[in-house]
């Protein structure tokens, strides 16, 4: 499905170059966040002034939070079965079938892991809501975050902050 996502950006993307990018970095970063519910209906062109665009991304959430839905992506990276099982072989076979190529691929998850730990690592930009509209009582963490790209990129993990 992502090798289909990434044909179709080639053939109708007037900016194919850029969307690709831009679809590959939302792909990334919904696994780093744990959303295995970014499914294609996740992703769009915008059509303006003819040009045809991928749309901004939405739709983001981590599903990890709710033990009760599936760690299985929508959209599954090389062929992974679980969210929680993802490793560069994976994605090493995703960018084979959509005939991209790795060290681009390389590159940009070990940015977007590199720039999500030292986020999380950062003084909060607002005050966190003091009620979390949760049932299952769950507050954002980022030990998913950490885990993934732990996993992803061992030499390049950023300490684990001292608690």
């Amino acid at each position: 499905m992502l090798r289909d996502c990434i044909a179709m950006l080639r053939e109708w993307s007037t900016a194919p170059v850029l969307d690709i990018s831009d679809f590959l970095n939302a792909v990334i970063f919904n696994m780093l966040i744990g959303n295995a519910d970014a499914h294609g209906k996740n992703y769009s062109l915008l059509y303006r002034q003819g040009e045809r665009r991928l749309a901004p991304c939405y739709d983001l959430v981590c599903t990890l939070a709710w033990p009760e839905l599936s760690k299985t992506p929508a959209m599954k990276i090389g062929q992974c079965d679980s969210l929680d099982a993802i490793t560069p072989v994976h994605w090493q076979k995703m960018t084979a079938e959509a005939r991209l190529g790795w060290p681009m691929v390389r590159e940009r998850l070990a940015d977007l892991c590199r720039a999500l730990q030292t986020a999380l690592h950062a003084p909060p930009c607002v005050r966190e809501p003091e009620i979390m509209p949760c049932s299952s009582g769950w507050r954002p963490s980022s030990r998913t975050a950490r885990r993934c790209c732990c996993r992803l990129w061992p030499e390049r993990a950023a300490p684990h902050p001292a608690r």
